[in-house]
């Protein structure tokens, strides 16, 4: 499993070209309530239990054929080499299917949570409910968290994850961003945003 400790980095790269307008002019433009400055704004308190679940995905609901292949591979091997004789000695084949399946996810468990408890030891702020700001903008997410805030372009996105309580966003250099859909629907509705992120980042 990779680590995903640029997660909880704040240094997230900023792709700005000679001609594009700087983030303090955009955010002034914003913040002096210039319609055309930004979609629209969600405001959230991210923590370790967000943090916690982005790394899970990150493993288990990103790539569903990988998690598909860690359920069925085992089994089906277990099952392939517990035929004696044409006939299938069922009752090993189940215990030891069971017993990969265990060490399987227990080793995916035992590294998510020791790659959440390094994050905490080298940086206990990043696991602290803090209040962190989305301004979505033409091209760009402003993303705003201990009074910084740093702009990803559109174009640096490589994949979009979705649950019933969170939207995983994934860009390039391993980052990635976590916004909690209760704190959505105070802006649209889930539906909208998802298809306005996938006509941003699929355009």
């Amino acid at each position: 499993m990779m680590e995903r400790r640029e997660l909880m980095s704040e240094e997230l790269d900023t792709v700005e070209n000679e001609n594009e307008e700087s983030l303090e002019d955009l955010l002034d433009r914003i913040n002096n309530g210039d319609k055309n400055a930004g979609s629209f704004t969600i405001s959230s308190e991210i923590g370790k239990d967000d943090y916690r679940a982005f790394l899970y995905y990150s493993v288990l609901g990103k790539n569903k054929l990988f998690t598909a292949a860690m359920v069925v591979l085992p089994a089906a091997l277990t099952f392939y080499f517990n035929i004696n004789d044409g006939k299938l000695m069922l009752v090993p084949a189940i215990v030891i299917t069971c017993i990969l399946w265990l060490l399987i996810f227990g080793a995916i468990i035992f590294r998510t949570e020791r790659s959440l408890k390094k994050i905490g030891k080298n940086s206990p702020d990043e696991l602290r409910l803090t209040k962190t700001e989305y301004k979505f903008v033409r091209d760009a997410i402003l993303h705003t968290k201990n009074g910084k805030t740093t702009r990803v372009p559109y174009s640096n996105f490589t994949a979009l994850g979705k649950t019933k309580k969170r939207f995983f966003l994934y860009f390039q250099g391993g980052k990635g961003m976590i916004i909690r859909c209760e704190d959505i629907v105070k802006v649209k509705t889930v539906s909208e945003f998802e298809r306005y992120l996938t006509e941003k980042i699929y355009r």
